[in-house]
């Protein structure tokens, strides 16, 4: 694992000087703006997740490269709605899902090259109108209703391998992760029979992403891109209160994306 983590920051140093060709003298300011649209059925072991299409999920993103230098500083923020149902091995159910994320990072390399990007992230999500059918051999045993649920991912270590290729026409792709630590999950739900729950589980999560992109130049410093973007996110910790029971949660974000980048001064 060391080496590969060695061989890995050689790479993007070393492409990092190669670019040093073209002047980069001046500082530069990059930004994006795109939206995506949610869409998929993703199948594991015994679940399967059908995520409903919505239209309106803008991601906005700026960073500022220091002239004569392959650092950058940079904030992106995003929000996504959808709406899922799916089966489980011993139950079924859907709901609607909303998420505010974003992140603060620095960069090492260009932008338009091979470069790696660290920060800090915070991702928040709201569950509403969750329904949960639990099931014994076909049987329904419990009915959980009017679930709400909301979650504070908010000590997020992010990091984010960018491989970029080409010039007029682009094909690139992102491999991100974030840990996160202390993060909150209260919940609440009507249940039959039970009547109704809450609860507060504190854990730490992991979340993985991928992200393929092509982009094409328009203009001097201006692009049209569009991407994939498939985000997995698991969470598993004590239960407030009941430290004998464990509480798991999975996130699934599967969506197309289409933007405009535009570069302010640089090479």
């Amino acid at each position: 694992m060391k080496s590969a983590g060695l061989w890995m920051l050689t790479a993007v140093v070393g492409v990092a000087l190669q670019a040093q060709a073209v002047d980069r003298s001046r500082g530069e300011l990059i930004v994006e703006a795109s939206d995506a649209v949610t869409l998929g059925k993703l199948t594991y072991d015994k679940v399967t997740v059908n995520i409903k299409q919505s239209y309106v999920n803008p991601r906005v993103m700026a960073e500022y490269r220091f002239g004569g230098t392959a650092l950058s500083l940079g904030g992106e923020f995003s929000k996504l709605k959808n709406d899922y149902d799916g089966t489980f091995e011993y139950s079924d159910g859907s709901m609607t899902m909303d998420r505010t994320d974003w992140t603060l990072f620095a960069r090492l390399g260009y932008r338009d090259s091979v470069n790696l990007r660290v920060g800090y992230r915070n991702f928040a999500y709201d569950v509403k109108d969750a329904i949960l059918n639990q099931r014994d051999n076909g049987v329904l045993t419990e009915q959980d209703t009017n679930g709400t649920a909301k979650g504070d991912l908010t000590t997020g270590i992010d990091a984010e391998l960018n491989l970029v290729f080409g010039e007029k026409v682009q094909v690139g792709l992102s491999l991100g992760g974030t840990y996160f630590i202390g993060a909150k999950y209260d919940w609440a739900y009507d249940a039959a029979p039970g009547g109704h729950k809450t609860g507060t589980a504190k854990v730490d999560a992991y979340s993985a992403r991928i992200r393929p992109e092509l982009a094409f130049l328009l203009a001097d410093n201006l692009q049209l891109f569009v991407n994939y973007t498939l985000m997995a996110t698991m969470w598993k910790g004590r239960e407030v209160g009941n430290t004998n029971t464990d509480y798991p949660a999975y996130d699934v974000i599967s969506a197309v994306g289409v933007g405009l980048r535009y570069s302010f001064g640089g090479p």
